[in-house]
């Protein structure tokens, strides 16, 4: 890693490694000089021995997970029509499907329409009451 480091700074300033370890090396450690704003000289050091090895730990399970389920709420268009409950107002009975053609043309005023982009599902399983009241526009 030191090297590569060496190398980087070389190709950086179009130098070779040798010169750059000439100039930039002070008492066999990598650093730089520099004026701070105050005007006072000052030194970084970027390589002080490096990045030791380390031992490859013992413990096997790091790596596993717990097997949990975030959420388990069922999206798919079947899953909502077997459901058999209206997602608006709740009410248990026959279903029937309203679509449109895209969510960007709803305007998020009405509920239905929250609802809709909150799924962002372009299908809504209703009753035929609340069915009725969206097309009619009172709902």
């Amino acid at each position: 890693m030191e090297y590569s480091m060496y190398k980087t700074f070389a190709a950086k300033y179009r130098s070779k490694v040798k010169k750059i370890c000439k100039k930039y090396k002070h008492n066999g450690i990598f650093c730089v000089k520099y004026q701070n704003n105050a005007g006072k000289q000052k030194e970084e050091y970027f390589y002080k021995g490096g990045f030791k090895r380390q031992k490859p730990s013992k413990d096997n399970k790091i790596d596993i997970l717990p097997k949990f389920i975030m959420h388990t709420s069922t999206t798919s268009l079947m899953d909502r029509l077997k459901a058999e409950k209206c997602e608006l107002c709740g009410a248990k009975g026959h279903l029937e499907m309203h679509h449109v053609r895209k969510l960007k043309n709803l305007q998020n005023k009405e509920p239905w329409e929250r609802h809709m982009i909150a799924r962002k599902r372009k299908t809504i399983a209703l009753c035929g009451t609340c069915h009725k009241k969206i097309h009619y526009g009172t709902i």
